[in-house]
C-alpha cells in the first residue's frame, strides 16, 4: 500500500499545519495547484482521523500544503496532542479519497 510520511517540526506544532514533502509522486499532478487560489488545481477529498472531519481541497505547491484545511489540520494536531518528531500517514483509499492518521497504514 501506498501512503505518504511526515515527520512533524516544532514549526509544524506551532503553525497548526505539514507540509506535503515529496508529494508530486503520490497526489495525481491535477491537484497541484499555483501560489494563489485563481491559481488553484483540481479538489481532492481529504479526511481527518480523530476530528472525523473531511475537506475538499487542492494542494498548494509552491507552499506544500492543502491549501483549504488549515483549520482541519491544525484541530488534527491538538486533537492527537501531536509533538515536534512525531509521524502522521497519509494514504489513498479505494475509492480515490486520501486520509490523514497518526497511525502507520498495514
Amino acid at each position: 500500500m501506498s501512503f505518504l510520511q511526515i515527520e512533524l517540526t516544532q514549526g509544524n506544532i506551532n503553525q497548526g499545519h505539514f507540509y506535503l514533502q515529496d508529494c508530486h509522486h503520490f497526489f495525481p499532478a491535477a491537484c497541484l495547484g499555483g501560489k494563489n487560489k485563481s491559481l488553484a488545481g483540481v479538489s481532492v477529498s481529504v479526511m481527518f482521523d480523530g476530528t472525523g472531519e473531511s475537506v475538499e481541497t487542492d494542494i498548494d505547491a509552491t507552499k506544500r500544503l492543502f491549501r483549504g484545511a488549515r483549520g482541519q489540520s491544525k484541530r488534527f494536531l491538538s486533537f492527537f496532542n501531536c509533538k515536534a518528531g512525531d509521524t502522521i500517514y497519509i494514504q489513498q483509499d479505494v475509492s480515490g479519497n486520501y486520509r490523514v492518521s497518526t497511525r502507520k497504514p498495514q
